[in-house]
């Protein structure tokens, strides 16, 4: 995405000038940061929306679920293949749904 002022920029004060200029190039180091994210096999994705579109993950990302009962955080150890998940207060209690299913919600000491 280039964006693109209207008018003249050379005649803004410098100060104007340079604020745009930094302002592009955190565009395109951004675009360039995401292009680098979605492109080939992402190791993890997130999807939303009914069309199902993958967006990945960057190595190496902490994902964040903010829930009632605290918050759970999501790390994917690609190098284990484990699923890291540390919750900031309680128990976490994993209840089986299916053979290929578990519940995870974060439960309070008494």
């Amino acid at each position: 995405m280039d964006v693109k002022p209207r008018g003249d920029v050379t005649r803004l004060p410098q100060w104007a000038q340079g604020h745009i200029l930094a302002l592009n190039r955190r565009i395109e180091s951004l675009e360039s940061q995401l292009a680098s994210i979605n492109s080939g096999n992402p190791s993890a994705y997130w999807t939303y929306g009914i069309d199902d579109t993958k967006h990945g993950i960057p190595e190496h990302a902490t994902v964040t679920f903010v829930t009632q009962g605290g918050d759970l955080d999501l790390h994917l150890d690609g190098k284990y293949d484990l699923l890291h998940i540390l919750g900031d207060r309680g128990v976490i209690v994993i209840t089986p749904g299916s053979s290929n299913a578990v519940y995870i919600r974060l439960a309070h000491n008494r």
